[in-house]
């Protein structure tokens, strides 16, 4: 049983040893405590309790047991926690007995396989050109080899033409190859290849440099898939989290070629996001290690506003970022090629403070008017709403000097700003629990379409064809995959278990809200719940024509002339019509009950 199992886990180590790895502790009387490794804080408020084997964080309030520390911190699901559990503290256990969800085996095998044939065909005559464009960027071999890099040959069927029919399914599902009019190609055509590989050394996606700039994206990446997610990931940190851990700071990059670059100079604590804005759980990730973080994006205007989102989403994790000014330089890979490595650690070392640059970023946004000072003034008000109130104190000076503003004033305007991002103003409380009452509503005739979806053909062809909405994200992503489903599915094979496998193919928490749906979700007689989701569905929209008349109604009010009088009288009529509607819709439903 999986609460054995789980059990047999949390007897066989000690949670202050398995935290204390990670975050630093300090015993107080029976109990340790230490800065909260799940939110950025200054002052301990993670507590940990040896005799009860638990933890729990008094400022964000993540708490649980050993296993649920190790799946929060390491990105891990429920069983993936546990065999890092068992094989750290040599617990014996029974993997077949709490398995559940998806094996995740088959994925990490294909992968690679499909990296491994990448390598070949980078070392073999076939791959001249992709070694000949990296030797020229200056990569030599064996920092090739360090990345694990390769090459997709200029050939649609190159690696589908490798995998046997069963794995094939798995590349299509995640995206390693694709699938038009029933034909099957490679996603990854004629670029120099660089491995996506996490923290437990599995291959998860693949990023590729297009070697004729005129055709396609310069760089195409792997899609959001069972094994991979862009946000929870960072390239090179597989290599890198040591040399992070030792020298205690991360240099944080754009580009593959950025890291790649920086590594072979021996700047080997750099690692880049993947193809997309830094995402907090990324900051989060990077915080495991140090708590030094230096931005070294781009400088051109695109670098700029990624570094200052990128700051802000540091600094919201209470930690105080610097920035690499490269000059005249448009990224650390043209710099260390052009002057060398030397010259770049001489810019790593003179990095400024991330408050220096967020002034100057600011300041640059808006010309020397009074009005253009008045905007600086919001906007750096506005970035402070991301800090903690000990890091405002400690940068409000320099702010307040430069901005012209009394730093009491400037603390006061924050704290005033904090409190509006915080806490909605009273009179849209009543409309947000309308909404949420709303909402809840819309959720369930989504997860009522998905569960009729998976019960047959039948209902999938409707629900697709129809003009019902998904509401949620999650729902959204799994109704793009029902409808392909049901635009290839040709009636053989299993039905339920072709569509799981291709669901399959659904983010993490995705595939865990669909199986949620199907395990909460009764159908009955799936005629009459059908005609039930058609009934809710055309009173939400009912509902949505009814509050924009509403409005309308509202922003005539004052207004006595003659053609406002008439616009009134046709709004009217037309809410009485959709309230006649709303009616017979409701009296069908309450027969479908009462039969």
């Amino acid at each position: 049983m999986a609460s054995e199992t789980a059990d047999k886990i949390k007897s066989g180590c000690n949670i202050v040893d398995v935290i204390g790895k990670e975050v630093k502790l300090k015993r107080e009387g029976a109990n340790y405590s230490g800065l909260c490794p799940f939110h950025g804080e200054k002052t301990a408020s993670f507590k940990v309790s040896e005799q009860k084997q638990f933890f729990k964080c008094f400022g964000c309030g993540e708490s649980g047991d050993v296993i649920a520390f190790v799946m929060k911190y390491y990105h891990l699901d429920f069983m993936e926690a546990v065999k890092k559990l068992a094989d750290e503290y040599s617990i014996a256990i029974d993997e077949g007995s709490f398995r559940k969800g998806i094996s995740k085996d088959k994925y990490y095998g294909l992968t690679k396989k499909v990296a491994r044939q990448f390598v070949t065909n980078l070392f073999s005559g076939s791959g001249s050109s992709a070694k000949a464009y990296l030797l020229k960027r200056g990569v030599d071999e064996q920092t090739m080899a360090k990345f694990g890099m390769g090459f997709a040959l200029n050939d649609w069927a190159n690696i589908l033409n490798s995998l046997e029919d069963d794995e094939k399914v798995t590349a299509l599902q995640l995206g390693i190859i694709g699938s038009k009019q029933n034909r099957s190609y490679d996603k990854f055509v004629n670029r120099v290849i660089f491995p996506i590989i996490d923290l437990n050394r599995h291959v998860i996606g693949f990023g590729g440099r297009t070697l004729t700039d005129d055709k396609g994206p310069k760089y195409l990446n792997s899609s959001d898939s069972v094994i991979f997610h862009k946000k929870d990931h960072l390239y090179g940190l597989n290599i890198a989290a040591d040399n992070i851990r030792k020298k205690d700071r991360a240099v944080l990059v754009e580009g593959y070629m950025d890291v790649v670059s920086m590594h072979q100079a021996g700047i080997d604590e750099a690692v880049a996001s993947l193809g997309t804005a830094l995402t907090e759980e990324q900051v989060k990730l990077l915080k495991r290690f140090t708590r030094n973080i230096v931005l070294s994006y781009d400088s051109d205007a695109a670098g700029k506003q990624a570094t200052f989102r990128a700051i802000q989403r540091i600094v919201k994790q209470g930690l105080s970022p610097r920035v690499v000014d490269l000059g005249a330089y448009k990224d650390p890979d043209e710099l260390i090629t052009e002057e060398g490595r030397d010259a770049y650690l001489a810019k790593l070392d003179n990095s400024i403070a991330y408050i220096d640059f967020v002034m100057d970023y600011i300041e640059g946004m808006h010309d020397d008017s009074l009005q253009g000072k008045r905007d600086a003034k919001e906007d750096i008000i506005e970035f402070l709403t991301v800090a903690d109130d000990m890091e405002i104190a400690e940068i409000g000076k320099k702010i307040s000097e430069r901005f012209n503003i009394d730093e009491d004033s400037l603390i006061s305007k924050v704290r005033s700003a904090k409190r509006n991002v915080n806490h909605p103003r009273r009179e849209n409380a009543n409309k947000g629990a309308s909404e949420r009452m709303q909402n809840r509503k819309k959720k369930y005739v989504e997860a009522g379409a998905i569960a009729l979806c998976m019960s047959g053909k039948k209902y999938l062809g409707k629900i697709v064809s129809s003009s019902m909405n998904f509401f949620t994200e999650n729902g959204y992503h799994i109704l793009e995959v029902l409808t392909k489903f049901n635009d290839s599915y040709d009636g053989s094979g299993d039905y339920k278990e072709d569509l799981l496998a291709t669901c399959s193919v659904l983010p993490q928490e995705d595939y865990e809200y669909l199986q949620k749906v199907i395990a909460n979700i009764k159908i009955g007689d799936p005629e009459i719940f059908w005609e039930h989701l058609k009934i809710q569905a055309a009173l939400f929209i009912l509902e949505d024509k009814h509050r924009e008349y509403m409005l309308e109604l509202e922003l005539l009010e004052g207004d006595k002339s003659k053609a406002y009088d008439e616009k009134a009288r046709e709004i009217n009529i037309k809410l009485a019509s959709i309230t006649k509607d709303r009616n017979k819709l409701i009296a069908i439903a309450k027969g479908y009950i009462n039969n």
